[in-house]
């Protein structure tokens, strides 16, 4: 018996051990040969390795990993200008800079080496430093900025209907009236639905049916997020890479629902919503004052520190507080506003945005898009206490994220 990662599995080799997905779902039985459908099972659930059978000693040898060693060696010399932020020692660097390694050398094979390179090694441009110290500062700062004309005051009428359905009694069907209304809403969700995010066997037809199988509220949380994703799609702004911004914001909600999953999470089906959502006050900035949000930008990378910082050395507060903010004026459930509020500034009760924190600062080991800056943040010592996971469980709950992204991208951008 030995453990192969999935890479190095053939057809007919058979399963020492169950097979379960990151939630304890079993996916294949011990004893089962391997097939064409066990490997699609294999790679829709994102598992990384399996035990398998062997026969007498010596009649079946572990094949050999072959790596690119000319990528390797080049992601490695980028090490240093990922991971360039200050940090505190904990156990989750050295897994934390082997998913970096793997993605950016997988990154180089795919788009070059020079374009990965350029991510983290961009000389930044002074900052001019014309904002500085001159915007009001807190709450003050943040009222003015809402009160603005942004465009971001006014919620889709689907937005506000689900919002109150979450606040009484509805019905499955009363819900799945509200979604339809929306072709183009409910299309996509039962695109969501059917993909796999969620993996089911057989195909789900009809809104009334998603709501049964898998609960009411994850179906308006899902149905929240692909409606704002598209309320927010035309804001471009110049010399920001936008895709990367929604890349980055998707990746951290599926990596948010795949650590509640595997962490076994009460009320987890909201944690999808608040890692979409964590930097929505990040598109706020960049629709009101863009200028300010590229200084802030500018003095990150001059000064090595992270982009929080400095978006309080020059706006007043950061895009936590704002994103914050704007989702209590928007009477998001208090869950998600204290995700987004604080998921660079984690506090002992609050769950959800240490999974929001560890999910952003994977996203970013493993390149899924960007933010603003493409460094890697640090991880708070007490959230890596609070989820308490091992270095093949982070790789894991990357590698099923990252095959969830492919499709789920497709569908919501």
């Amino acid at each position: 018996m030995k453990l192969l990662a999935i890479d190095n599995l053939n057809p007919g080799m058979v399963l020492a051990k169950d097979v379960f997905s990151l939630e304890g779902r079993l996916l294949l039985n011990q004893g089962c040969s391997l097939s064409e459908k066990a490997f699609r099972i294999l790679n829709i659930w994102g598992i990384t390795e399996a035990w398998i059978e062997f026969g007498e000693a010596g009649e079946a040898e572990e094949p050999v990993v072959v790596i690119d060693n000319e990528f390797l060696a080049k992601a490695a010399a980028l090490i240093d200008d990922a991971f360039t932020l200050p940090r505190p020692e904990t156990a989750a660097e050295i897994p934390l800079r082997e998913i970096f390694l793997c993605c950016a050398a997988g990154d180089m094979a795919r788009f070059g080496v020079a374009a990965v390179v350029q991510r983290y090694r961009m000389a930044p441009s002074s900052p001019k430093a014309v904002f500085r110290g001159m915007a009001k500062k807190g709450d003050e700062g943040i009222k003015e900025i809402l009160a603005g004309e942004i465009r971001l005051t006014v919620l889709p009428e689907t937005v506000v209907h689900l919002f109150n359905s979450m606040n009484g009694q509805y019905s499955s069907s009363a819900i799945a009236e509200i979604i339809g209304r929306d072709v183009g809403l409910s299309a996509k969700i039962l695109r969501v639905v059917n993909s796999v995010f969620y993996g089911f066997p057989s195909r789900i037809e009809s809104l009334s049916r998603a709501v049964t199988i898998i609960g009411q509220r994850e179906l308006q949380n899902i149905a929240i997020g692909i409606a704002l994703i598209g309320m927010f799609q035309e804001c471009q702004v110049a010399d920001f890479d936008m895709q990367g911004f929604w890349r980055h914001s998707v990746g951290c909600g599926i990596l948010c629902k795949c650590l509640g999953e595997q962490l076994v999470v009460a009320d987890h089906e909201r944690l999808f919503l608040a890692g979409l959502l964590h930097d929505i006050g990040r598109l706020v900035m960049l629709q009101a004052r863009p200028e300010m949000l590229r200084e802030a930008i500018l003095m990150a990378g001059q000064e090595k520190i992270p982009l929080c910082p400095a978006e309080r050395e020059i706006w007043g507060f950061d895009h936590g507080l704002l994103g914050g903010r704007l989702l209590e004026n928007w009477n998001f459930p208090a869950g998600i506003v204290d995700s987004v509020l604080n998921h660079h500034e984690f506090h002992h009760n609050l769950v959800e945005a240490g999974f929001v924190h560890l999910a952003d600062v994977l996203a970013h080991a493993a390149a899924m898009g960007n933010s603003g800056v493409y460094q890697v943040p640090p991880i708070n010592p007490d959230v890596w206490d609070m989820c308490s996971l091992s270095g093949n469980t982070l790789r894991s709950i990357v590698a099923q994220a990252q095959n969830i992204e492919k499709t789920l991208l497709n569908i919501l951008l």
